[in-house]
């Protein structure tokens, strides 16, 4: 079995490792996408991580928790595999052709409670812990980052002294904290559900895109508006939609 190749006819398996970049594709109800990592058994050597965005496979619905399944019943794989096969480039239906106990099935949630301070104000909340971002973010590291440095800033606000914290009370930290630090995180669920709408439960036609398409879609995804708001060019045949691709390889 060979891989898909790209302009200069190299695997695009073995590209995208050694040149440490990313791929991903669109598929009807979501989208797949695959980078190069260290990998865990060789400190010079890479290996390819995945993942693919979809609807939860029939077997597992309702969703009612955050554990991680990391045994996939039959039915579930077969889900799975209908999508790689049948809604994926060939590239990554091969990619994906991996041990079935390797697989392993993450539910996504979002939630930003409605505070990030404890009534005893002994306690205070901060990146996951406070509040629960979808991947499509990538906020993850950067928000708690962000909590701490907010945190600290409110610490030493209003003195020349970084060790004198006299100016605000705790609790004046405390309050200060919690509204500013709520307020973001309200911004970041909102922006993962709409980049969810967009990139999994309401996805435009992948295949029927132009190149101004993709970039008209893209700006309307990150500026608020609904996915309804996006029309595409339903003349774009899949021939041009591949080549466009090709020439960014």
């Amino acid at each position: 079995m060979k891989f898909m190749t790209d302009s200069q006819g190299r695997p695009l398996l073995d590209y995208t490792v050694h040149n440490k970049c990313w791929l991903s594709a669109g598929y009807p109800e979501g989208h797949i996408i695959s980078f190069s990592m260290p990998s865990p058994h060789d400190p010079k050597g890479f290996i390819m991580n995945w993942g693919l965005y979809a609807k939860a496979p029939p077997d597992l619905e309702p969703i009612t928790s955050m554990k991680v399944v990391r045994s996939l019943s039959p039915e579930s794989l077969a889900y799975f595999r209908s999508i790689t096969k049948d809604a994926m480039p060939p590239f990554f239906d091969q990619m994906t052709q991996i041990k079935e106990d390797h697989i392993s099935f993450h539910p996504i949630f979002d939630d930003s409670p409605s505070t990030f301070i404890h009534p005893s104000k002994r306690l205070l909340l901060m990146g996951d812990a406070g509040a629960v971002l979808r991947p499509h973010t990538a906020s993850g590291s950067m928000k708690a980052i962000q909590d701490a440095m907010a945190l600290r800033e409110l610490l030493l606000s209003g003195n020349d002294d970084a060790n004198d914290a006299s100016e605000l009370s705790w609790d004046d930290v405390c309050d200060a904290y919690n509204e500013a630090r709520c307020a973001e995180a309200r911004q970041l669920v909102t922006l993962g559900q709409r980049l969810g709408e967009f990139l999994v439960t309401n996805v435009p036609p992948w295949d029927k895109m132009s190149p101004s398409d993709y970039e008209e879609w893209s700006k309307i995804m990150m500026s608020g508006q609904s996915s309804s708001s996006y029309l595409w060019n339903k003349d774009t045949t899949k021939e041009q939609w591949e080549e466009y691709w090709r020439t960014l390889m």
